[in-house]
This record gives C-alpha cells, sequence and structure tokens, in this order.
C-alpha cells in the first residue's frame, strides 16, 4: 500500500473546510517492506516565493526518507482524482 499524504490550503481550522491542492505519495514500489496501518510518518515543508513545496518524507519504522516537489501555482487534478477516501493514515 502507498502512503498518501493530502496537501490542504486554507485559514479554517477544521481541515475538511479548507480546499485540497495535492498530495505527496510514496508509491509501494518505494517502499521496502510492509507498513502497518497508522505507522508514524514524518513530514517536513519548505515553500519557496514561487509556490513550490519541498517535503521530506521521512519514514521511522524504516528508517527512510522520501523526497517529493508539489508546484501549487498548477490546478490540482479533478475533484474526482483527488477526493478524500476514508482514514488518511498509511
Amino acid at each position: 500500500m502507498a502512503i498518501r499524504i493530502p496537501v490542504i490550503e486554507g485559514e479554517n481550522e477544521a481541515a475538511d473546510r479548507n480546499h485540497i491542492v495535492g498530495f505527496f505519495e510514496v508509491l509501494s514500489s518505494e517502499i521496502k517492506r510492509d507498513l502497518a496501518a497508522g505507522s508514524e510518518v514524518e513530514l517536513t515543508l519548505k515553500i519557496n516565493e514561487s509556490r513550490i513545496v519541498a517535503a521530506n518524507i521521512y519514514v521511522p519504522i524504516l528508517d527512510e526518507d522520501f523526497e517529493r516537489i508539489l508546484d501549487l501555482k498548477k490546478k490540482p487534478a479533478l475533484a474526482e482524482e483527488i477526493k478524500l477516501e476514508g482514514d488518511l493514515s498509511v
């Protein structure tokens, strides 16, 4: 199973009232062994003036880092493609 982390933008304290602008994903083919649902993931974000988000996704149980980039200037995928499905944990 992949790790999928939604990127949400907005001012509301309730995340579901803000806008999903994309996702950071670590594909199952990149993960060397199975992870239990709810496994800890540490996320470090850096956002520059051009609205480019660089993410470092660290999975302690694997002791592995994954680097991802998201351009917030680009339009997100169709709503059907980014629809939240149930629990967002690993």
